[in-house]
């Protein structure tokens, strides 16, 4: 009899630590976190939203981003045995992430495993820190021959460049026209 006690002294510390590993666990459920209302950093047009959105994704791990339809993306993120998919509606002002469907995140219709919501919150405030594509907005660069031929063109490619880009479209060069000694 004093045996059996022994044993049931020392196995009380491990019943313990599992049984507290499995309640802890429980505890990773948390209601679900839907994004609502997020406002855009700066100005920007749909197209631009658009490429914030999946710039600020490609800075996150696991995402993928579909388009649905004008102004909606669905993301993906895949880790381990887990998946979660959200839809991302948008405007050129706000943004919203809605959850849509999960694999392995033990979703009960309120709750949720709180890794969804920590992807959820990352993906929201990468976003908010992406800055609009600015690129889009800039001036076009200038067209001189370097630029269109680039800095290894010949002197007669440049020559030929600049004696035609002054003629008006559907021209002809004149042979009579040109300087003594250049040919086209």
């Amino acid at each position: 009899m004093l045996h059996r006690r022994d044993m049931l002294r020392g196995g009380m510390p491990m019943l313990v630590a599992v049984g507290a590993s499995l309640g802890l666990g429980a505890c990773r459920e948390a209601p679900i976190y839907d994004s609502v209302g997020g406002q855009f950093v700066g100005n920007g047009n749909m197209a631009e939203r658009e490429s914030q959105i999946r710039r600020a994704a490609a800075t996150q791990t696991g995402w993928t981003i579909q388009p649905v339809r004008y102004g909606l993306l669905r993301g993906t993120n895949v880790w381990r045995d887990h998946q979660m998919v959200v839809d991302i509606a948008f405007d050129v002002r706000t943004f919203s992430i809605r959850y849509v469907n999960s694999v392995n995140l033990d979703y009960n219709g309120v709750r949720i495993h709180s890794a969804y919501n920590d992807r959820v919150r990352a993906l929201e405030a990468a976003i908010l820190q992406t800055p609009p594509n600015a690129m889009s907005r800039a001036a076009p660069a200038a067209r001189t021959p370097e630029t269109v031929l680039g800095p290894t063109a010949s002197a007669r490619s440049r020559r030929l460049s600049e004696g035609v880009s002054a003629l008006p479209v559907g021209a002809v060069p004149d042979p009579a026209a040109m300087p003594a000694g250049q040919t086209y």
